[in-house]
């Protein structure tokens, strides 16, 4: 025979330690016009990275160095040629250095995601250089950043976790998102952004705005410099999809919503789930989710048994008078069962009441009588009616005078 671990509830809900986005200061709002590195929150630098601030910068008054969202945002030199374009590429590259509030959590799936656009602090993106290159390193120690052996010991030497998959940047005027799903091996502290290949390895062409138009001598280049904006990085906990398998009452059928998921789209047996399904048969079925660019899935099993032999009532009518008979709610069985959660909401959905032990309501919120009217219970409870614990649901109204 097959034993079943129950769940609470017959509302499907994943229970996730999804918070807030990881990286400290990770919007760059610090709002401050101190545009020196000191005191910048959650950032750190190799070489020199500008701040781009609205209203402090002078650059920020230009046309191609905005912020994606707010007023700041921050730009750094990825690639480019020498004065020599014969020669070998232009010898400066810059990294943004960025904090997590905590360290990764070994095996744990995290989102990545940030904005860049390739900029021009002068103002004349026809004339300077793109790339395809503004990746994303993990960290465990800003003390143990290797650089490439070259007279480029300025390049740091880094296997990147996220790349950007667009291709060279050839969009000046809008910010594009690079994202990716990152397992951690959970010693991750901080990240790195920039260009870790090593010298002259990354793709570079013109940025021009619109390709067709370049002419076939093209001028001189002026500025012979990719530069690229990062702005507003997150790192984000991927949430656990993890439904437990039920043994189920027949008459209780078992639904999945929406809104109880953490994820940003959930499929059932291939089929996107758009509000809520009732899982009307017993069986094995699959769930896939989507969290940005990761991807989760795992199976369940659901089996609906024959409860007939239990019955169950509660008394729909209490009186917040002492000397009336029904004073507080109750339920009677024909069989031993346990509550795991008894709740009871106002016609507004407020929780009035709420106990995982027991459903002995006395009509009042806050030791105080609440209104006259009607409210509705819910409770989730477990009956033996053969050997196998089963997960069974009450739902009703009861009225208050």
């Amino acid at each position: 025979m097959k034993y079943f671990t129950t769940i609470l509830a017959i509302l499907i809900t994943v229970f996730s330690s999804v918070g807030q986005n990881l990286v400290i200061n990770g919007n760059m709002e610090e709002d401050s016009c101190n545009i020196s590195w000191d005191g910048r929150t959650g950032w750190g630098k190799h070489l020199s990275p500008d701040l781009i601030h609205v209203g402090c910068q002078t650059w920020s008054n230009l046309d191609y160095t905005k912020p994606y969202s707010g007023r700041a945002c921050y730009g750094i030199s990825n690639g480019g040629y020498d004065w020599h374009p014969s020669t070998d590429t232009f010898p400066h590259r810059e990294y943004l250095i960025g904090k997590l509030n905590n360290s990764l959590t070994e095996g744990k799936d995290y989102y990545i995601k940030y904005m860049v656009k390739p900029g021009h602090p002068w103002d004349d993106p026809q004339s300077a250089l793109t790339t395809d290159r503004i990746s994303l390193a993990f960290i465990s120690s800003l003390t143990e950043i290797p650089v490439i052996e070259t007279k480029l010991d300025y390049i740091l030497d880094l296997e990147p976790d996220i790349i950007n998959p667009h291709g060279i940047l050839y969009d000046f005027d809008n910010y594009v998102a690079i994202d990716g799903c990152y397992t951690a091996s959970g010693d991750e502290s901080y990240f790195v952004l920039g260009n870790f290949l090593p010298w002259r390895a990354e793709a570079l062409d013109t940025l021009w705005k619109d390709r067709s138009t370049i002419p076939f001598d093209e001028p001189t280049i002026l500025y012979n410099l990719a530069y690229v904006l990062i702005d507003n990085v997150e790192v984000l906990e991927v949430p656990e999809l993890a439904i437990k398998d039920m043994l189920l009452c027949e008459e209780d059928l078992a639904t999945l919503y929406l809104h109880s998921f953490d994820f940003d789209s959930i499929y059932l047996n291939g089929v996107s789930l758009v509000d809520s399904i009732v899982l009307e048969k017993s069986g094995t079925y699959t769930i896939e989710a989507f969290f940005g660019s990761c991807y989760e899935i795992t199976d369940f099993d659901v089996e609906y048994v024959q409860c007939s032999g239990c019955n169950f009532y509660i008394p729909n009518i209490i009186s917040q008078s002492d000397s009336e008979i029904n004073a507080k709610t109750l339920i009677g069985s024909t069989c031993n069962y346990t509550i795991e959660l008894a709740t009871i909401y106002d016609r507004w959905g407020s929780v009035i009441y709420q106990s995982d032990d027991n459903f002995d309501w006395d009509g009042t919120l806050y030791n105080r009588p609440v209104e006259p009217g009607v409210y509705l219970y819910d409770i989730r409870l477990t009956i033996s009616p053969d050997i196998i614990p089963v997960t069974k649901r009450l739902l009703g109204s009861i009225t208050v005078f």
